[in-house]
């Protein structure tokens, strides 16, 4: 069968020497850079550089006092609250217009912390599993395919740390905020992203988690990602002593989201079989937050596909510099301020993170 060929001869050219070359790491991460020198855009905006873009890792939880909120406005708020909330908590994603996408990152994308500016024990090979699957939590069983290879899960903590550092953070300890943006994206700019998000009135642990699936060949195939978000109802009762008990607590809390992670992990591997895509390892975690009687918890869990500013690249380097450092590379080059750790939000934990 012959190929199809455009009447464009430049084109046709092109197509014949290039393949899939356009399709490299290098020609995505060149090609995924916005107009803008210190505001990130959103993939598909005007004046990008090439047909690239890159996807940020981001989850977050919070949680507020419910009684800020109006009876009358309380449900459609709430919704509103948890969504904006938790994009302005962890990476900064304030005062966007989100466009909501199904969940891959194709071969004209690049993963932010895993290609480029990679998270150090990424890079360095350090970075340890939590578990494998199959592995002693899922053993192979009759639904296994014969050829099934152990599939490590690594934490997505080190991925998470990576977009905080690109887009910056605005961190709230009390009533003060400390403004550390660093490249966070154009107010009011159209992004779209992968992500879910929850809430829910206390007693409650609301929850987000969040994973990444690398291919094995990512010029033929998308690398996929997953989110999920939930709630986790709780009871809230004083013991002879007048002392809180909370029923699940925060180690039964943590339990089920280690579960939920695996069976993730799970669903990842059996979609790769499925699809005839293997996976060479995944990315995972969660994060949680416990609401009391009177208070709102939120959850969010989202992955935006960006358009780099163009201060991200060093001044005597491209773009695709990018693909040989680490984001500690990356800061020293461009001689940014270390972010210092972020605040740990009140009655908060993680799996993976």
């Amino acid at each position: 069968m012959k190929s199809a060929k455009t009447r464009n001869p430049v084109l046709n050219q092109r197509l014949a020497t290039n393949g899939n070359h356009e399709f490299s790491l290098e020609s995505v991460v060149n090609g995924a850079v916005g107009p803008l020198p210190r505001h990130c855009m959103g993939y598909m905006n005007p004046g990008a550089s090439g047909h690239g873009y890159i996807n940020v890792m981001k989850l977050s939880v919070a949680k507020m006092d419910a009684s800020l909120l109006h009876a009358d406005m309380e449900q459609i708020y709430s919704e509103i609250y948890s969504y904006d909330r938790c994009e302005v908590d962890g990476a900064y994603l304030g005062q966007t217009n989100g466009l909501t996408a199904t969940s891959f990152s194709g071969i004209n994308g690049a993963i932010w912390g895993y290609h480029l500016a990679k998270a150090p024990d990424i890079a360095g090979g350090t970075l340890q599993p939590m578990f494998t699957f199959p592995g002693p939590q899922f053993p192979k069983d009759q639904h296994s395919a014969p050829s099934r290879k152990p599939v490590p899960v690594y934490p997505i903590g080190p991925i998470l740390d990576a977009g905080e550092r690109l887009l910056g953070r605005v961190d709230r300890q009390g009533q003060i905020h400390h403004d550390r943006r660093r490249f966070p994206p154009l107010p009011g700019a159209h992004i779209i992203s992968a992500n879910k998000d929850a809430g829910s009135h206390g007693p409650a642990y609301v929850w987000s988690a969040i994973a990444l699936g690398v291919v094995a060949n990512r010029e033929r195939n998308a690398n996929l990602f997953m989110e999920d978000v939930g709630v986790i109802a709780a009871q809230q009762t004083l013991d002879g002593q007048g002392r809180s008990i909370i029923t699940p607590d925060a180690q039964g809390a943590e339990a089920m989201l280690q579960e939920k992670v695996r069976r993730i992990a799970r669903t990842m591997v059996l979609w790769g079989e499925d699809r005839q895509t293997p996976l060479t390892a995944i990315y995972a975690g969660a994060k949680y937050i416990y609401a009391s009687p009177h208070e709102w918890g939120l959850s969010l869990t989202c992955i935006p596909y960006l358009l780099l500013a163009h201060d991200v690249v060093p001044a005597d380097g491209a773009a695709a510099d990018l693909l040989q450092m680490t984001y500690e590379d990356w800061e020293a080059r461009l001689e940014l301020t270390p972010l210092p750790r972020a605040p740990q939000p009140p009655d908060s934990g993680s799996v993976g993170c």
